[in-house]
């Protein structure tokens, strides 16, 4: 695990075109405040073909796609991702500019597996106690994240906070 690299905010050429289908994307979900969810890869990536196409010109080849919603007024336990990647490609979707992600400290120790609520997916729990705030994002800008740091989304506002990860079959450490 590279615990030297935490994220990156990217600069995509065609951000805002992708950034118009990503809003025309998200009107057909229906998103549940608070909820971590896996979405199809197939018909998500067709209703996003300019990024589909950024991916491709990149070598990237998508794997998985969550839906991350981040109810108002809630600040989510830290973690750390499951799965083998250690890298995501997260973007904006709603709400983003006024709620942190941030990270601590690694240090060996207890993680406890757990699985979200709703969809039951898991992922690992990370007790902070003793734990400093290392670095800290609004996730403006398309960002690629170190998700086996302990992270977590602090959303103090009243409004739902909303982001789509992309995971790859390989991790993108080019584009860090």
């Amino acid at each position: 695990m590279n615990t030297n690299f935490i994220f990156k905010e990217l600069h995509i050429d065609l951000i805002e075109e992708i950034s118009a289908e990503i809003a025309d994307f998200k009107s057909t979900i229906v998103s549940v405040p608070g909820q971590f969810r896996i979405i199809q890869t197939e018909s998500t990536l067709k209703a996003l073909p300019t990024l589909n196409n950024w991916f491709k010109e990149n070598e990237l080849i998508v794997n998985q796609i969550a839906y991350i919603s981040c109810a108002a007024n809630q600040i989510q336990e830290v973690h750390l991702d499951s799965g083998n990647n250690e890298l995501a490609l997260n973007f904006p979707v709603l709400n983003c500019e006024n709620v942190a992600t941030d990270f601590f400290e690694y240090k060996e120790q207890n993680l406890t597996l757990k699985y979200t609520k709703g969809t039951n997916l898991p992922y690992l729990y990370y007790d902070i106690t003793g734990m400093n705030i290392i670095a800290s994002l609004n996730l403006k800008k398309p960002t690629i994240l170190n998700i086996k740091m302990p992270h977590r989304v602090s959303n103090p506002t009243d409004l739902e906070r909303i982001s789509i990860s992309f995971r790859f079959i390989n991790d993108p450490w080019k584009l860090v």
